[in-house]
Order: C-alpha cells, then structure tokens, then sequence
C-alpha cells in the first residue's frame, strides 16, 4: 500500500513539474511575441 502511495505522489509531482515548465514555456513565448511586435512597430515608425 505504502509504495503505491509513493508512486502515486512521484506522478502528482511530475504532473506539476510538467504543467509548470508548459506555464514557463507559454509565458516565455508570450513574451517573445510581445518583444517581436513592438520591434516591429518601432521600425515602422
């Protein structure tokens, strides 16, 4: 019992890990995008 309790807290944690480095990887795109667009509009003017 005690080690399925383990492995089930091992799998929340990768879950988290994972769903965190997605968030991480979104923002840092987001933000990328962002920088993009204002170079853009900065040469256009």
């Amino acid at each position: 019992m005690g080690s399925k309790h383990r492995q089930r807290d091992k799998q929340r944690q990768r879950d988290k890990q994972r769903q965190r480095d997605k968030q991480r990887q979104r923002d840092k795109q987001r933000q990328r995008d962002k920088q993009r667009q204002r170079d853009k509009q900065r040469q256009r003017k």
